[in-house]
């Protein structure tokens, strides 16, 4: 894992901060939490990991995959492991206290988890969907686990094969994530509101990106960035 400082007179500076995947910063920017591989380099063990922002402090917290941080607490969003399928439990980051959001084997993600800019609700695309269904929201907090639909493949015939995790705009009026077909673009990414009976929309991008993949959003919700295989 690498950070980069992409303003200031520091601006393009690298810092190797050691082994991991799926880095994912605290609210207040100085911890950042990630994961181990079962094979990963250094042989450390599998699992959850937080460390300080600088690389230093790395402590195991907890089994799981794909931690993803609250952005208004002190705990993270997971999955059970690193292959399908996956359930869903959120970890207290300073005593490591796990709770399920469902009973195991009950609501699995397909991938990773997102969370909603208010801290209370996740969203994911699920392993076992109920027909043409794209993504699940569901409330982290309280006891009510009621799950909402957001978006639907609307053509019975559609070419669309799979779709990858969302990210979640600012605002919250609207997910980002890439999208599988049988034809041209054979991936791309696209943009899907929140308002009920919504479709997903390609996003525009130039004719030499080919492979889109894991988008996330600007602060300021006016820009993606993204990879490109």
């Amino acid at each position: 894992m690498f950070v980069v400082d992409v303003t200031g007179p520091t601006a393009g500076q690298v810092v190797d901060l050691g082994c991991g995947l799926i880095p994912s910063w605290s609210p207040n920017n100085e911890e950042i939490a990630f994961m181990l591989h079962p094979n990963n380099p250094n042989q450390e063990r599998e699992g959850i990991w937080i460390m300080k922002a600088d690389g230093t402090g790395r402590r195991r917290l907890t089994d799981g995959a794909m931690p993803t941080w609250s952005p208004r607490r002190n705990e993270l969003a997971c999955v059970s492991g690193w292959s399908s399928p996956r359930d869903i439990f959120l970890v207290d980051v300073d005593t490591g206290a796990k709770t399920w959001l469902f009973p195991v084997g009950n609501v699995t993600a397909k991938s990773r988890l997102a969370w909603w800019p208010d801290g209370d609700h996740i969203v994911f695309a699920p392993m076992k969907p109920q027909g043409n269904e794209m993504f699940w929201i569901a409330s982290t907090v309280g006891a009510d686990r009621a799950i909402r639909t957001l978006g639907k493949i609307s053509e019975p015939n559609s070419p669309i094969t799979n779709w990858g995790y969302p990210t979640v705009s600012p605002d919250g009026k609207e997910l980002v994530f890439p999208l599988f077909s049988k034809t041209a673009p054979l991936k791309s990414l696209c943009r899907l509101s929140v308002e009920p009976g919504s479709s997903p929309v390609t996003v525009a991008l130039s004719e030499a990106i080919t492979s889109p993949g894991n988008p996330v959003w600007a602060p300021d919700g006016q820009h993606l960035a993204f990879i490109v295989q």
